[in-house]
């Protein structure tokens, strides 16, 4: 049996489980998928790219590889079709498919086309579908994302002595709060990163994309482009910020994109990193390292981000949400999305939101709380459309794929699915973003704390059977 292996932009592992089997390999750059939505241009570039370094490792490995550029007009099935119809393959192989909406597309390639096919388990995450079911049929408090932690903890070993945790609790997650103070100083955030497949896809998306939103550079990525590349910014941030990643993981300020993040998520969810080897080297580090009392907030914050938050959005999306998702609208809000969150134009004098839209346009990435606490927050104050919140996350950040953003947007960000995922709105006034952030006030801290108490009169009798929500509601 002919066998082609089918690898998505998503699927980009070094130690693919394709490489065990007699097999072909395809790749597409699918115009199809780069016009769906108005993708920020750096994303795309990025995704693109990525895929052409895989194209030339699996070439250097000596695998023949069949790889359609953006240019070729093709898309999935097309491609496809094409080499089955030239090369006479009657089986498709591919990894498990992270995204409802592509699994299906490739299960109808798969029927129409009338080939077999080969799912294999993918490295992306640490927990199977399998799994998942064995934790819902067995745990009581199956839908609180930290009674799944610590199902995850104990199922793999992380810090767990005689079931209990290592280091006294489970989480540190209340001692990893703090304001950026003054006197800080921070790692250097200077990263470059070249190759001709960067400059090339760069050229054509400024060419094709011309009028997308976000900032490219047409001569370097900020962001690894490889697995090599990959791996050595996961141990900058080991060397260099993971001791204090805990302590302001939460911290906004202007002085630095990054502060203490890792920012991995982006290679994280491409395949250039796995959870498995993240956490193996997070491990290795720990133990070769003292004082380890020093930071236990930063270790267990981020195992907890690898092992517990990332699994636990895929277990929502898998078991949860379905393809009805975009419906949800618990607050039936209904305000158009403006265009400066695209465009940047007529941006409002609101420093903590100004900030937050100009860093997505520049970098294709901003961290958790300002996209928590700053964007989504300020959609559900102003009754922002879901759906157009939704397609604006999924477009312009560059770690953003579908299984992700829809329990993180619909359910953390906007409450839209009216209290599954979180227990009460993530939502606030002026008051805790001046608390957590070092930005000049220049009348934003009233109009966010104005907004906040008029969302809540708005939608009182929405929140009002809310237990979390009593007391606040009471002073309206």
């Amino acid at each position: 049996m002919k066998t082609l292996t089918l690898i998505l932009a998503n699927q980009l592992f070094e130690s693919h489980p394709a490489f065990e089997t007699d097999t072909d390999f395809v790749l597409v750059e699918s115009k199809e998928l780069c016009n769906r939505l108005n993708y920020h241009k750096f994303k795309l570039t990025y995704i693109l790219t990525c895929l052409r370094e895989y194209r030339d490792l699996l070439i250097s490995k000596g695998k023949k590889v069949y790889y359609f550029e953006l240019n070729q007009h093709l898309n999935f099935e097309d491609a496809i079709k094409k080499l089955v119809k030239e090369f006479s393959y009657t089986k498709l192989q591919f990894t498990s498919i992270s995204d409802k909406p592509v699994r299906k597309l490739i299960g109808e390639i798969i029927h129409n086309l009338k080939l077999e096919s080969q799912e294999l388990q993918s490295p992306s995450f640490l927990t199977t579908n399998l799994d998942f079911q064995k934790y819902l049929e067995h745990s009581k408090q199956k839908y609180l994302m930290n009674s799944f932690y610590i199902w995850q903890r104990k199922r793999l070993n992380i810090f767990v002595d005689q079931n209990k945790p290592k280091f006294g609790k489970w989480s540190f997650d209340s001692e990893n709060r703090k304001k950026l103070p003054k006197n800080v100083s921070l790692p250097s955030s200077i990263w470059e990163f070249k190759s001709n497949n960067y400059q090339n896809v760069a050229q054509t998306i400024s060419e094709l994309y011309t009028n997308n939103p976000g900032y490219l550079d047409l001569q370097k990525s900020w962001l690894p482009i490889n697995h090599k590349q990959a791996k050595q910014k996961l141990q900058e941030f080991l060397e260099t910020r993971f001791r204090l990643f805990g302590n302001y993981e939460d911290a906004l300020t202007n002085r630095d994109n990054f502060v203490f993040h890792s920012v991995l998520s982006p290679m994280l969810n491409n395949g250039l990193l796995t959870p498995s080897y993240v956490l193996q080297e997070v491990l290795n580090y720990v133990e070769k390292n003292n004082n380890l009392e020093d930071f236990y907030n930063s270790i267990e914050g981020f195992i907890r981000q690898i092992i517990g938050w990332r699994e636990w959005m895929k277990l929502l999306y898998e078991f949860k949400y379905d393809e009805n998702f975009r419906e949800l609208n618990f607050f039936k809000a209904q305000e158009k999305l403006p265009d400066y969150f695209y465009d940047l134009k007529d941006l409002p004098e609101n420093i903590p939101l100004t900030l937050a839209i100009e860093k997505v346009s520049k970098l294709s990435w901003a961290h958790h709380i300002e996209r928590l606490m700053i964007l989504s927050n300020w959609m559900t104050l102003n009754s922002y459309n879901p759906k157009e919140c939704y397609e604006w996350f999924l477009s312009q950040f560059v770690d953003a794929y579908e299984w992700v953003m829809v329990p993180n947007v619909y359910g953390m960000g906007l409450f839209a699915d009216g209290g599954f995922f979180a227990t009460k709105p993530y939502i606030s006034g002026g008051a805790y973003i001046k608390k957590m952030s070092d930005y000049k006030d220049n009348g934003w801290i009233k109009l966010w704390t104005d907004r906040y108490w008029q969302f809540l009169k708005n939608n009182k009798s929405q929140l009002k059977d809310n237990p979390r929500m009593k007391l606040i509601l009471s002073k309206i």
